[in-house]
């Protein structure tokens, strides 16, 4: 290989939570391999994620700003360069891999991709469809409108699901709720060998899988189910669930968590089994890619189990959607740079991904990020936890309309945002709807079940001042990093003139 840049393969895991990992001392088997992987790598323990679903979520990990930030998380705004276009600006070839409508190419997420599959069309080569759809569908709105207004529906959100996937039948003619994870990554290893065949000795690669199995509606193996020890679900219910996915909305509405959670559980080691299989070929056939390879695993959000009154993930900020895993294994970074298997305490912001991994990669910083690296701690770890427990905090927030999730509070005065400010010891949330303040001390309340809001009310005030210069600073951009950004946006253009960053969209 003639280019001295590393690659970067990062897989996401759709509705992961943090606590149902064996690392985290999970009694149901759901990540040998994952755990193993922690292991032997770098494993984050305290990562909050920006937003307690996708849109908000995914726009902080591939822009580095908040999600209320600069234009709001859905669709992209144009001002907020992703990681995927300053990698191929420095000479990436890009392949983006999954099936998720809100990481879909309406709202932006093709940026910066040479391959980008995202199950949107019923033949992936049809490229006359493909040019029309595009075409069609360049201006966002009417698609974020349509679908803002369907997840507002005071109904069930299975229900809502149904009428998501109906909408999209209609339109694009896509039949699955999902792809499974084996299909997609059946679908990486054939892009890894035709990137091999073209381009493996002219630049370094970036691939993405994103995997949605953990998320609902779920497709349950009775093998998985009873290798994990499994004991709510019968043989019975699970044939009926494979065939009848929307039943879980029964199990729901009669709270059946445990039978839920096994469900859930058995998606995670699904997923957990081929992410290994993955590995397994990676090694086998394209070992020397690996091995010259950083390889990031991680989750976008966690998800609800009627912990406090509700299922899914809606507009709640509580550490069962925000906290996530985070995992990090590099052969190189072992063997180059003398890294040692650790496990990292510190709090971890998830605006701060992007410039890390442009910090590992030697890539120099973008003026658009907030965000800044963690690399130090990748290299030197944290023995001692130094945040400080007052103003080393992270913000998560989303928009909302009666605790219902909406992409944006635009053309609706009745939706409002909902903010919370975490630190290593203390969540503080506010609610714009009605005012409402929570304080937590995660210290002794984990669970965050005791709001100690009104006897604390000196810490509150900290807290919220924090979130109103938070929101302040949105609105008060500074010419200097305007004018950096739009440089930086010159710089991007011109790179992209080179003939090899030309985009496929399948």
């Amino acid at each position: 290989m003639k280019y001295n840049k590393k690659n970067l393969i990062l897989i996401t895991i759709d509705t992961l939570r943090l606590d149902h990992l064996n690392i985290m001392n999970y009694k149901k088997n759901t990540t040998p391999f994952l755990s193993n992987l922690s292991k032997e790598g770098i494993f984050f323990r305290n990562v909050i994620t920006n937003g307690p679903w996708t849109a908000p979520s995914f726009s902080s990990i591939f822009t580095s700003t908040y999600p209320f930030h600069r234009g709001g998380y859905a669709p992209l705004p144009e001002n907020k360069i992703t990681l995927a276009e300053i990698l191929q600006a420095n000479g990436y070839f890009n392949m983006a891999i999954h099936s998720t409508p809100l990481l879909s190419r309406f709202y932006g997420y093709d940026r910066g991709f040479n391959l980008f599959y995202d199950s949107m069309l019923k033949k992936e080569n049809n490229i006359i469809k493909n040019y029309v759809l595009n075409k069609v569908l360049n201006k966002k709105a009417l698609t974020v409108n349509i679908i803002d207004y369907l997840q507002g529906l005071n109904i069930p959100k299975t229900l809502q699901y149904y009428f998501l996937i109906t909408f999209y039948n209609l339109l694009i003619g896509k039949l699955d709720y999902y792809k499974k994870a084996r299909y997609l990554f059946q679908k990486a290893i054939k892009w890894i060998d035709y990137y091999i065949n073209k381009y493996h000795d002219k630049k370094p690669f970036f691939l993405w899988v994103h995997l949605m199995d953990p998320h609902d509606p779920y497709f349950p193996s009775t093998e998985i189910i009873n290798l994990i020890g499994c004991k709510n679900l019968t043989i019975k219910e699970i044939k009926y669930i494979q065939k009848h996915p929307h039943y879980i909305n029964k199990l729901r509405e009669q709270n059946m968590v445990n039978k839920l959670i096994d469900l859930y559980d058995s998606e995670i080691r699904y997923v957990d089994d081929n992410i290994k299989e993955f590995f397994g070929v990676l090694k086998k056939e394209y070992n020397y890619l690996l091995e010259n390879s950083l390889v990031f695993i991680t989750a976008d959000h966690g998800d609800e189990f009627n912990e406090r009154g509700s299922f899914g993930h809606n507009a709640k900020l509580y550490d069962e959607l925000l906290r996530v895993p985070l995992i990090l294994s590099s052969d190189y970074l072992k063997e180059k740079k003398g890294l040692k298997n650790k496990e990292i305490y510190s709090l971890i912001n998830m605006r701060d991904f992007a410039p890390t991994i442009l910090d590992l990669l030697n890539i120099t910083p973008n003026p658009s990020f907030e965000g800044k690296s963690f690399a130090d701690l990748i290299y030197d770890g944290d023995k001692e936890i130094q945040n400080d427990p007052i103003n080393d905090g992270v913000f998560s927030e989303t928009y909302h309309k009666k605790f219902f999730i909406k992409f944006t509070n635009k053309n609706d005065r009745e939706v409002r945002r909902i903010i919370s400010y975490r630190t290593i010891k203390w969540k503080y949330i506010i609610n714009e709807q009605n005012h409402h303040e929570e304080l937590y001390d995660l210290e002794n309340d984990p669970r965050e079940l005791n709001n100690i809001v009104s006897s604390y009310p000196k810490l509150a005030r900290i807290f919220k001042s924090k979130i109103i210069n938070h929101l302040k600073e949105n609105s008060t951009i500074k010419k200097e990093k305007n004018d950096l950004i739009e440089k930086m946006k010159i710089s991007l253009a011109i790179k992209k003139l080179d003939l090899f960053n030309k985009p496929l969209i399948f």
